[in-house]
């Protein structure tokens, strides 16, 4: 959201709409809520009690859907070396829509970093509160540019 926006939503907010409670109807609204802890699994079940790890959840490839809410524990999540490129890169691939975008957040009083790099190539994803830090042997690391966005537009003439 932009400044203008953000003044409309507070606007919102001081104003009676006969009980109604208008704070509500200004956010985002989550269908599901999926959890990763740094010792998450791969065929974790995405519960508080069974947690993905950050690559699974982040893959666009389990139950995680528009609309979802995915929640990082606290903690650092450490990057293994992608067999392939040998980088420490995460790759997420979530897909939301303008309407119901994912919100990959930290848990509320928790503190979530990501060592390594992390690339977003999804859509209508929100990336809330997460520290992504390039101290691994990456070059990402060495640029320090640790966060890679991908647009997906199309252009009219294309």
């Amino acid at each position: 959201m932009n400044n203008d926006q953000l003044d409309q939503v507070g606007n919102l907010k001081k104003k009676d709409y006969h009980g109604i409670d208008v704070g509500n109807l200004c956010r985002p609204s989550t269908r599901a809520e999926f959890y990763v802890n740094p010792n998450g699994k791969q065929k974790g079940t995405g519960t508080k009690e069974d947690p993905f790890d950050i690559v699974t959840a982040l893959s666009g490839r389990k139950s995680v859907q528009p609309g979802d809410t995915v929640w990082l524990r606290g903690g650092i999540y450490t990057l293994s070396a992608d067999p392939r490129s040998g980088k420490f890169t995460i790759e997420s691939r979530l897909k939301g829509t303008p309407e119901k975008p994912i919100i990959v957040r930290q848990m509320l009083g928790e503190r979530a970093t990501v060592d390594g790099a992390l690339t977003l190539a999804g859509s209508d994803t929100w990336y809330w509160g997460i520290e992504v830090r390039g101290t691994r042997n990456t070059t990402r690391a060495e640029g320090n540019d640790c966060v890679t966005l991908f647009s997906r537009t199309t252009d009219e003439n294309d």
